[in-house]
């Protein structure tokens, strides 16, 4: 049987529709379509069936897809312990943010995990836990998607950072800044950029549209612009800067504005148990204030 069609199926369970499934998976509408009908045939059981313009899961679909997580586990611990016989894979799917200097917190799980950290943005995250691509998630804009949950572990403070102490000086709206060149859509919080400031409310000056966040960081640290980010971030960074003239200092936000803090959650399939591994992570993003 092709295990591929089996995530196909799994991924339709969760999203009840045809068209959202294909746009999670990747495929075409037609393509979805023809394989989950070669996995019917090869059941000989109908999965799911028409219901008005929609699609409704069949009670014998409903209990192939609660038995599909176990089973997709199973069959990555089977892979991986071929190839890591003490050892396991953990995937991580989050953004810049939190991939790039949260990984070294992770010291926990780096002797019985080998950690995969996987960027993706908000959206695809959720649809990478939906197709197994990833075993997590870590993000702070949740997109509401049928099948997946978030637990809220925390609450991280941004600031914003520059090693120019004559910014402090300026008007906020001469301050250049360095900002993710990716934009956000369809957020609930309607945050349109990565490192989420609120651009409706606060214009700022963009002179530096960066594609990685430590690009921002450099041109920060060599007193060209300022960057928004988590106040964790500059504490990290400034540990490994001995010269006080390249540390990252904060600069106060624009009049009016209120600290801005955001809520972290730990993102996982709604099938998924919160086990030890979520505990574990949960307590480490905690102890990032």
């Amino acid at each position: 049987m092709d295990t591929n069609r089996l995530r196909q199926f799994y991924v339709l369970s969760q999203t009840e529709n045809l068209r959202e499934a294909a746009h999670i998976l990747g495929i075409s509408h037609s393509g979805l379509s023809k394989s989950l009908k070669a996995l019917q045939e090869e059941l000989k059981e109908e999965l799911f069936v028409q219901k008005g313009r929609g699609i409704q899961i069949t009670e014998y679909g409903q209990r192939l897809a609660g038995k599909l997580p176990h089973f997709f586990e199973e069959l990555k611990d089977l892979t991986h312990d071929k190839l890591e016989e003490n050892q396991k894979n953990l995937r991580i799917g989050t953004f810049e943010v939190f991939s790039t200097y949260f990984l070294q917190k992770l010291s926990a799980f780096y002797e019985d995990y080998q950690i995969e950290m996987h960027e993706v943005l908000p959206g695809e995250l959720e649809r990478s836990l939906l197709n197994f691509k990833i075993d997590l998630g870590i993000t702070y804009e949740p997109i509401p998607t049928k099948g997946i949950e978030y637990l809220k572990v925390t609450t991280l403070e941004s600031g914003i950072f520059s090693a120019n102490k004559d910014f402090k000086k300026m008007s906020f709206l001469e301050i250049p800044f360095a900002t993710p060149k990716t934009p956000l859509d369809s957020i609930p919080t309607g945050v349109k950029g990565l490192d989420g400031w609120p651009e409706d409310k606060f214009p700022r000056f963009q002179k530096f549209r960066v594609d990685m966040l430590e690009s921002g960081l450099q041109l920060a640290q060599a007193s060209h612009c300022a960057v928004f980010i988590p106040k964790f971030i500059a504490k990290i960074r400034n540990n490994f800067i001995t010269k006080e003239e390249y540390q990252l200092k904060e600069i106060p936000l624009p009049k009016g504005m209120r600290p801005i803090k955001h809520s972290v959650y730990l993102v996982k399939r709604s099938s998924q148990k919160e086990d030890a591994i979520f505990k574990k992570m949960a307590k480490i993003l905690r102890e990032l204030n």
